[in-house]
């Protein structure tokens, strides 16, 4: 076995594809959409419980708020990132299945990003910073970002 943990036919061991880190992006990634469904069931229920407009229009908003829920449940259901021995994983997308290997040789530092809303919803981002000058991988919607980067810092 080479020193990189690969074999000398450049297959990855048993050990290489362990799982040390898996995750989805965490529900307050997508705290826009909740906003915009909890607006449309407002506004729903103002019309449905007070006569202040037509039912239709009313079920328009449900229909809106409902759209916002599955929408964000969809965005959460197709987004998965996994941190192995070898490389981190970061797939996307439900028909044109986007995956992204970024092997661990590659990575220079990692490193968490945190605007004010992503402290108050405990999230955050987790850049990896490439080596060569490339563009900078993001794994967003991270809960603990920085419990993320010290387990990806420790294999690097």
């Amino acid at each position: 076995m080479k020193a990189d943990g690969m074999t000398s036919h450049n297959f990855p061991t048993e050990e290489d594809r362990r799982v040390v880190w898996e995750g989805r992006p965490a529900w307050g990634e997508y705290v826009f959409l909740w906003f915009f469904a909890l607006i449309s069931a407002v506004r729903a229920l103002f019309i449905f419980f007070l006569p202040v407009g037509d039912p239709g229009t009313g079920a328009i908003y449900g229909l809106g708020a409902g759209l916002f829920i599955g929408l964000a449940l969809f965005l959460r259901r197709t987004s998965r990132y996994a941190v192995t021995r070898a490389a981190v994983h970061r797939a996307a997308g439900f028909l044109g299945r986007d995956e992204k290997i970024i092997p661990l040789q590659k990575i220079a530092a990692a490193g968490a990003e945190q605007g004010p809303l992503d402290r108050l919803f405990g999230i955050g981002t987790v850049v990896l910073n490439l080596k060569g000058g490339e563009q900078a991988e993001r794994l967003r919607g991270i809960r603990d970002p920085e419990v993320v980067c010290r387990k990806i810092e420790a294999l690097l």
